[in-house]
């Protein structure tokens, strides 16, 4: 039974509002993917030219719920925290690890569904945060051009500057 109460949360949520400092840069655009047994929490931050992304895999156990309101009191696991790049100038880059670490911070948290937005309060410290659902395809961020397009219009581009000039 307690493994389907957790069935509200699946999904991609994109974070809209949160009083964590960190998180709260209009440079930047965090979201949380929850599947069945784990969960991912990425932040995607602009450097200047370089944009990155972290990633901070856990599990999550719900240890209390409440069918009525809505709401279960969970405890996350977090293990794993990396760094990846991004994009450079818009160009999207392979994903990279540049840092990684593995860790273990336990947090306790109290997630309640609004509809189509989910609000996780820490119980231990006055943070919130209000995720709505994506739905559809999730398109990445500070990306204009993906990194196949950019090599393979690069390859046309010599192709036919090499061409042109040989004439």
């Amino acid at each position: 039974m307690i493994k389907l109460i957790s069935k509200f949360m699946l999904g991609t949520w994109y974070l809209r509002a949160s009083n964590d400092k960190i998180l709260n840069n209009k440079q930047s655009i965090s979201y949380i993917e929850i599947k069945d047994d784990y969960l991912k929490f990425k932040h995607i931050y602009n450097q200047g030219i370089l944009v990155e992304k972290k990633s901070i895999t856990g599990t999550f156990e719900i240890i209390e719920y409440d069918l009525n309101e809505n709401t279960a009191i969970i405890d996350i696991t977090y293990n794993k925290y990396n760094i990846y790049s991004h994009s450079l100038f818009g160009i999207e880059l392979p994903e990279l690890r540049s840092k990684n670490k593995i860790l273990s911070s336990k947090r306790k948290v109290k997630a309640k569904l609004l509809e189509n937005s989910l609000l996780i309060e820490d119980t231990k410290t006055p943070l919130y945060y209000l995720f709505d659902l994506q739905i559809g395809k999730v398109k990445s961020p500070y990306i204009e051009i993906s990194f196949n397009t950019f090599i393979f219009s690069q390859m046309i581009s010599v192709f036919l500057t090499l061409l042109f000039n040989h004439f």
